[in-house]
């Protein structure tokens, strides 16, 4: 935003100081021909090195490597939070904590060892800078831990303990200098809404044509392949809890459910037909779900819709899950473009979900439907 806002204020300032001197013949497309090339080649220089940065510091290069020293809600928004960009240059050596054994695993980290043992840990794993998220906040243990280790040039930084009440929905302010805390709330409501809608209508539209033929190719390769239906209907829970059949290509055996149940696939699925195999390995199979988004039922970008059995139990056990109905659900995701899908956790799929409701804006949706494109063939967790 701020770069393509501040080259169209120059451009504009550019054009006020062409319409003053007019001591040359000039064309005025010429300024919006610059501006164009100049967002264009900006956007695609910080693309490719934030590209670069992030390959050297998956090779450990340019990192910082941090301890988290407490876990809850804390501590569970801050590695969800690292996890989910990387860019940001964070190594996650360890969690250090008094209520876990030595080893134990914490969210894909290992437990490092207790607190009083901070500075001997500090000093073995070459850690640079330390998070204090303790479950259960004691301001004078803060102190300590940040006293003992006074002679270990490492930074701390303080996760504050509002984080464990109001996971990642929060944003930060001050009133000269005194910091304050604050409860993001849901950002797509009243215009925004109606915004978002205009913007899955036209792209809908654009998209058909092209669709149509892939659709037409997927339907007779399924009626090929298989018996059964080419499109199958599958009840689904959208935005406000309500209940609405969703479409989608037939990619396992006709009656796939009979005898076990509504259950998620998994990888090497026997169910699966030759063709559903390509189809869930591209997300294909989600295409007809455009009509959805032009019944209204569904948005191009959105929450994944789940099943109402499955969506029961995840709100009964998944602290904020219910938040993901919020917005209008959609054929593709944060979580999704992310490689969180089938069997990945569904605590870390509701971490990206719930970005997505807080952070929403229409920037947001095309990067994640052209980061969707990029990765059709790349997906990991996709079968």
């Amino acid at each position: 935003y701020g770069v393509v806002g501040a080259i169209g204020i120059g451009a504009v300032l550019l054009l006020a100081a062409m319409a003053l001197y007019r001591g040359f013949s000039y064309s005025r497309l010429v300024v919006f021909y610059l501006g164009a090339v100049a967002v264009v080649l900006i956007l695609a220089y910080r693309l490719l090195m934030r590209l670069a940065l992030a390959a050297l510091r998956r090779r450990g290069l340019g990192t910082t490597r941090a301890v988290v020293v407490g876990t809850g809600g804390g501590a569970d928004a801050l590695i969800g939070r690292l996890q989910m960009f990387p860019h940001y240059g964070y190594e996650i050596v360890g969690v250090i904590d008094d209520s876990l054994p030595e080893g134990d695993d914490y969210h894909g980290h290992p437990v490092l060892g207790e607190s009083q043992e901070l500075c001997r840990l500090i000093h073995r794993h070459g850690i640079d800078e330390v998070f204090v998220a303790l479950a259960k906040p004691d301001h004078r243990a803060i102190l300590r831990l940040i006293n003992q280790c006074d002679d270990v040039h490492v930074e701390f930084k303080i996760v504050s303990d509002l984080l464990e009440v109001l996971t990642s929905g929060v944003v930060a302010d001050d009133i000269d200098g005194i910091p304050l805390v604050g409860v993001r709330r849901n950002r797509l409501v009243g215009f925004n809404l109606v915004l978002k809608r205009a913007f899955d209508v036209a792209v809908g539209a654009v998209l058909m044509l092209p669709g149509a033929v892939v659709m037409a190719a997927i339907a007779v390769a399924i009626r090929l392949d298989s018996p059964g239906p080419v499109v199958y209907r599958q009840e689904r829970v959208g935005r406000g809890e309500r209940r609405f059949v969703a479409f989608k290509f037939r990619s396992m055996v006709d009656h796939a459910e009979a005898r076990s149940g509504p259950v998620f696939a998994q990888r090497d699925d026997p169910r699966l037909t030759r063709v559903g195999r390509f189809l869930r390995r591209t997300s294909f199979d989600e295409i007809p779900q455009v009509f959805n988004v032009f019944r209204g039922e569904m948005s191009l970008v959105g929450p994944r819709p789940e099943r109402p059995h499955f969506v029961s139990q995840f709100s009964a056990e998944v602290p904020g899950y219910v938040r993901r109905h919020e917005v209008p659900p959609g054929i593709t995701g944060w979580a999704q473009v992310n490689d969180l899908r089938q069997e990945t956790s569904i605590e870390q799929r509701t971490i990206y979900d719930s970005y997505y409701v807080e952070n929403w804006s229409l920037a947001f949706d095309f990067k994640i439907l052209v980061l969707t494109f990029l990765r059709i063939f790349f997906h990991r967790n996709a079968y």
